[in-house]
């Protein structure tokens, strides 16, 4: 009985849909499709919004664990050699520090623990509001009895972890960066934001994502009303004149043109408005179509010259590695990646005569095809000036300097560092415009810049000397030149990859072969811009000198 009861009530509901008008059916369908759209909205946005507010919890966190060792006192983790080595008056100097940086940012605690007889004890830490209420002083290097699992992972592994966890100042998100100071001293830099303030936000975050969609389904409802009330007929042959066009490869016949006229004629609303756009949208899209095809082609022969400007300039940089397989006084390798199809950086390198290497490295001051030439024209210049001057380093960048500046209407300027190693002896001779100091890598173990004497740049002052200064390679150590490239190089976050980091990067290339050196730097300066479009072309050339 229940089943034929339920069957009629289906059968009637599907009568009286039938006998609906078209403007009821379409707008009962409209309701039911911005119903469903705002539902899928709002569920869509709140948990977007939910993902950008946790997201920004986490860099709030991490912006300030990595403050904090800005704002302690330079060298203060390495003073720290247990409970007495902390004085009360500095330990509350910290202490209002980090409480001030703390309430600035909108976290909870932002701390840094230390490793004492192999438990964590407390090396800094700000007060909370409750903590400052309770007027109970804070202890001095506290042990901390049960730390949480993610502190204790990320000391050992020494990566950053994230962790919500509860313990005796309450139910936390924190983040736990093991980081190490300049002697190498490790401590683990940490921040805090109480969950319960987290719950708080996401639900008004929750409720202002509801009330929106629930205002949009309303605003968007009306409005799809009214319009639908009064363009239901012209627009119904809009739709279908829209869908025939593509098939008529979007040319108007001369009835649709007419009936399109008289909409316009006879409306002077947006319906009427309407008509007439989709007559003058019809027209531009033949145009747009056609230039398309001519700006599809023009790109294509670009990409195809830019290809081939590519090829060219990769033509003038040497490849072969070990260049000189016959010598074994020295190893020698380079690797340029330009940041654009074409880019400004160079080196080069050749043997004057049987005892003396010549090398260089070298960045022009714009990217692409322009920096691309200048360089090409530079690298000329340094092979004719080399085989003319011999080895006088600071007369080739003087006579190259003088030939550039004549023929410069673009006012390019380029930086080079050039070098003649005396294959016997291992005295090197070398001169610099303007170029990033190299790093000496000695066998003995020591990674240093090398002094370099000052010189302006290529290509903007004829009447400029440039000095030439000596030095000398032991058997097994290793010149290390790039560009800046390297050095400012940017992660996602906007750090630079640094002078200090190329120098410790380059502590650990000692006794490495060039080619391996050059690759384990050039991992390095990668991992560094984790995936961020490079901003600067990256050149590395290593010299090692293995003695006569």
């Amino acid at each position: 009985m229940l089943a034929i009861s339920g069957r009629c009530e289906s059968e009637v509901q599907r009568i009286m849909f039938q006998h609906l008008t078209l403007r009821s059916k379409i707008l009962w369908i409209a309701f039911a499709i911005i119903a469903l759209c705002t539902t899928v909205h709002t569920v869509n946005s709140c948990r977007q919004q939910e993902k950008l507010f946790l997201e920004g919890i986490d860099q709030k966190l991490r912006a300030a664990a990595y403050a904090l060792p800005r704002i302690l006192p330079e060298g203060y983790h390495d003073a720290i050699t247990g409970p007495e080595s902390i004085a009360p008056e500095q330990h509350r100097r910290t202490l209002d520090l980090l409480t001030a940086y703390a309430d600035e940012v909108g976290v909870k605690y932002i701390y840094s623990y230390m490793m004492y007889e192999g438990e964590f004890h407390e090396a800094s830490s700000s007060e909370s509001v409750e903590d400052r209420a309770k007027g109970i002083p804070a202890a001095v290097f506290p042990l901390y009895e049960q730390p949480p699992e993610s502190m204790s992972d990320a000391w050992d592994t020494e990566s950053i972890r994230y962790a919500e966890y509860r313990d005796e100042w309450g139910h936390f998100r924190s983040i736990f960066i093991p980081l190490r100071t300049t002697a190498g001293t490790r401590f683990i830099a940490g921040a805090d934001v109480a969950v319960s303030f987290i719950r708080e936000e996401l639900l008004r975050v929750v409720l202002i994502s509801l009330l929106l969609g629930a205002t949009t389904f309303l605003v968007v409802w009306l409005i799809s009303y009214f319009v639908l009330s009064r363009t239901l007929s012209p627009i119904a042959r809009l739709v279908s004149y829209t869908r025939d066009l593509s098939a008529q490869d979007f040319v108007l016949t001369e009835d649709q043109r007419d009936a399109l006229a008289a909409i316009g004629e006879h409306r002077g609303d947006e319906v009427g408005l309407l008509a007439e756009a989709f007559v003058d949208m019809q027209g531009k899209l033949l145009e747009y179509l056609e230039n398309l095809k001519r700006t599809t082609a023009a790109k294509e022969r670009i990409e195809s010259e830019l290809k081939i400007a590519h090829d060219i300039q990769m033509s003038f940089l040497q490849k072969m590695f070990p260049p000189f397989p016959d010598r074994s006084e020295f190893d020698l390798y380079a690797m340029l990646e330009p940041a654009k199809e074409v880019g400004g950086d160079l080196y080069d390198f050749c043997m004057l005569d049987d005892d003396h290497l010549f090398f260089y490295v070298g960045d022009v001051s714009d990217k692409g095809v322009p920096a691309a030439l200048f360089m090409a024209v530079t690298m000329t210049l340094m092979k004719r000036s080399a085989q003319e001057k011999g080895t006088h380093p600071a007369e080739i960048l003087r006579q190259v300097n003088v030939d550039l500046v004549s023929e410069n209407a673009n006012l390019l300027f380029v930086t080079l560092c050039c070098f003649f190693l005396n294959l016997k002896t291992g005295e090197f001779s070398y001169s610099n415009a303007g170029h990033n100091p190299p790093v000496i890598l000695r066998a003995d173990g020591a990674a240093e810049w090398l002094d370099l004497p000052e010189g302006l740049v290529l290509g903007v002052m004829a009447e400029t000397e440039y000095k030439t200064r000596t030095a000398t390679l032991k058997p097994g150590d290793a010149i290390l030149l790039y560009t800046d490239g390297v050095t400012e190089a940017m992660s996602p976050s906007r750090e630079v990859y640094s002078d200090e980091r190329l120098l410790e990067t380059s502590a650990g290339l000692i006794g490495k072969g060039a080619s391996e050196a050059a690759e384990i730097l050039m991992a390095s300066v990668k991992e560094h811009a984790a995936g961020a479009p490079p901003s600067d072309d990256i050149t590395i050339l290593t010299v090692k000198y293995r003695g006569a």
